[in-house]
């Protein structure tokens, strides 16, 4: 009998078993199947696994962090699994709060000799090749370059690269690395990288008007508008400002084939816009759009299914005039103004066409006051333009898209009767952000609540930060007045000459000046470089003479009333008129009606007609006062010509004038 290592019999050797035989039915004996030779376990016994053994160094931590393991996927891209100067650090920040060296770099799955090098630093230099340029002349760089940005002129990666070539060029630094010590865009590109507080974006262009734009001149709005907004509610303060509306969709990136230079879409553009006056309370509320299309008629289609309350108007030019602004003051504001108690405050560009008798006795009788923000300083102190116009243009070009993929682009231009609809759709979408946008317009520019440094620290040189204030300590103040005189303009810039009167098609030399020898031409070319004889030789005009002129005889000083001598002009002449302006200088003719006592004329102007010479009266004459000092010359009584429209003609001859 077999037997185990205990000395029990095997149980299927001293049982048998009972087998019943489908023919008799009766039990009969049979032996039980034999275990095998290498089995050691008891059959009728469970079969239970082995404990796990505990490892002591899991038990003695609880893991913060638990990353994979080193040796699984290895090479693989692990994208929970934080990146190995994470760990590093986390590592050593456990260290230092008192865990050990092996327990940690066990838990976070680094290197017990990197940890305990890093805790200990043993290597304080950075890792990998040592850099083009010191710390201490990245620093001065990066210094300069953000005080360069700040004052409006941020430099490209090429300017950065030429920079730093003409620096090692005056050190005497050879950099083998760089090509003719010119760095590459990948050095840049590190050097970004290196250095967060720079960053590289695409800046936003404004004119040189609007970067003159001092924080003496927003210093003093403030004084003026702290007055004027006292104790006023923020929903009785409303900002207005119109905008253009552009048949331009918006452009994104497409899939085309590789290498393809200049991918094509077929969408159809155009330079028609549609102005559209938006306004909105400090409290969040928007008004009404009113919308102006450029039209001398204004039809149905054109004003049926835009938002509610929008109110449709046209112009010749397609922008605001004085007569529009008033209608939409009388129809959008006016009725606010009469269910809203309290002062109220509208907040505006000084354009001369929003002012009017009618508005100013109206703003009056409702206690409205107007407040007109400094010239060219919209961009800084607009609420509308600050945080409200960029998310509204935005929205309008991607529905513009999108509609314009719908439609097949059977139109060359965005038709009239399609805009309300697009309109609504666009009112729609910022609805849900307006409110918050608005808000956050007036907080921008310092309005409500009322603080003038939100708007002063957008200017350059502003130090109410101390990070600004340790940068601009470091930068030399040569290099700051040199980018101020870049801003603001130097005063005693040269000016440009007088206009020349050339006739069209013809060339002009300083040799066709008449009546002047070469020696004064050459005093004439350099005015800024005084000779001995400067006061001695008379200036000359740059302005050939005119024959046949006819002026009127003034007297250089006034008479005793004030009246100039051998004044011509009467009433029921005819006169030429200068009009000055900047860039150019106009002449018209007028026939006087009045003179006052100031001897100032009031005149009706003719326009010039399609035949050279002749001249007619418009549809609606303009009449305008006029100094007598602007008056050229008086003119004969014209002749009317009988024919259609009546033109007149002048016997003088206005060659050489620009007659409008």
């Amino acid at each position: 009998m077999r037997r185990l290592r205990s000395g029990r019999p095997l149980a299927a050797e001293t049982e048998s078993a009972t087998r019943l035989t489908p023919e008799s039915g009766e039990a009969a004996l049979s032996p039980a199947p034999q275990p095998r030779p290498h089995s050691w376990r008891i059959p009728d016994r469970p079969r239970t696994p082995p404990p796990k053994r505990k490892c002591a160094r899991r038990a003695l931590v609880q893991q913060p962090l638990r990353c994979s393991p080193r040796k699984k996927n290895r090479g693989r891209y692990q994208p929970n699994t934080p990146s190995r100067p994470k760990r590093l650090m986390r590592a050593c920040q456990a260290v230092a709060e008192g865990m050990s060296v092996r327990v940690a770099a066990h838990t976070y799955n680094v290197r017990r000799s990197t940890l305990s090098d890093e805790c200990q630093n043993k290597h304080p230099k950075a890792k990998g090749r040592p850099t083009a340029l010191t710390a201490t002349e990245e620093s001065v760089l990066v210094d300069h370059l953000l005080v360069q940005a700040d004052w409006g002129f941020p430099l490209s990666r090429a300017d950065v690269s030429v920079l730093v070539k003409e620096y090692l060029d005056k050190s005497d630094k050879r950099v083998t690395q760089f090509k003719d010590n010119l760095p590459g865009w990948r050095w840049v590109k590190m050097f970004l990288e290196r250095h967060r507080r720079l960053n590289f974006l695409v800046p936003k262009h404004i004119k040189t008007s609007r970067s003159k734009v001092d924080p003496d001149t927003v210093t003093k709005y403030f004084e003026n508008l702290q007055e004027s907004t006292k104790d006023v509610p923020p929903q009785n303060i409303v900002n207005y400002d119109e905008t253009s509306v552009a048949d331009t969709p918006t452009e994104k990136k497409l899939i085309v084939r590789r290498g393809e230079k200049y991918p094509v879409k077929c969408v159809t553009t155009s330079k028609s816009a549609m102005s559209v006056m938006f306004a909105g309370t400090a409290a969040g509320h928007m008004f009404p759009p009113y919308v102006v299309y450029r039209s001398k008629e204004l039809t149905e289609s054109w004003t049926t299914g835009g938002p509610p309350g929008t109110r449709y108007n046209r112009s010749k030019s397609g922008w605001f005039d004085k007569i529009i602004f008033e209608d939409w003051f009388l129809t959008i504001i006016l009725p606010w103004a009469r269910n809203t108690d309290g002062k109220k405050v509208l907040i505006g560009d000084n354009v001369s066409s929003h002012f009017s008798a009618k508005v100013i006795e109206l703003c009056a009788k409702h206690n409205i006051s107007f407040v007109c923000l400094p010239p060219n300083s919209t961009h800084l102190l607009q609420p509308l333009d600050v945080a409200f116009f960029s998310p509204l243009k935005t929205a309008w070009k991607r529905i513009l898209l999108e509609w314009k993929d719908q439609d097949s682009n059977r139109h060359l231009t965005l038709p009239k009767p399609h805009f309300p609809c697009l309109l609504r759709r666009l009112v729609d979408e910022i609805s849900e952000r307006s409110e918050q946008n608005l808000k956050s317009g007036f907080r921008a520019t310092g309005i409500f609540p009322l603080d003038k440094n939100e708007a002063l620290k957008r200017f350059p040189g502003y130090l109410g930060s101390p990070g600004r204030q340790e940068i601009y300590k470091r930068v030399s103040d040569s290099f700051i007045e040199k980018l101020q005189e870049k801003r603001y303009g130097n005063q005693n810039a040269r000016r440009g000459g007088k206009r020349l009167r050339v006739s069209p098609g013809k060339s002009w030399a300083p040799e066709d000046l008449p009546g002047v020898s070469d020696e004064e031409k050459e005093e004439e070319s350099d005015p800024d470089d005084p000779g001995e004889n400067t006061q001695a030789t008379p200036k000359r005009s740059m302005q050939p003479r005119r024959r046949g002129r006819v002026q009127l005889h003034r007297s250089d000083s006034p008479d005793n009333n004030g009246v100039p001598g051998n004044f011509e002009a009467k009433p029921g002449d005819w006169v030429l008129v200068k009009f000055a302006k900047k860039r150019k200088v106009s002449h018209s003719i007028g026939y006087v009606n009045c003179i006052d006592e100031n001897y100032e004329l009031s005149c009706k102007f003719l326009r010039p007609s399609d035949k050279p010479g002749h001249f007619i009266w418009p549809h609606e004459p303009v009449t305008k006062s006029v100094d007598y000092s602007d008056v050229e010359k008086v003119l004969s009584v014209p002749k009317k010509l009988k024919r259609k429209g009546t033109p007149l003609r002048f016997e003088e001859s206005f060659e050489g004038f620009n007659i409008e």
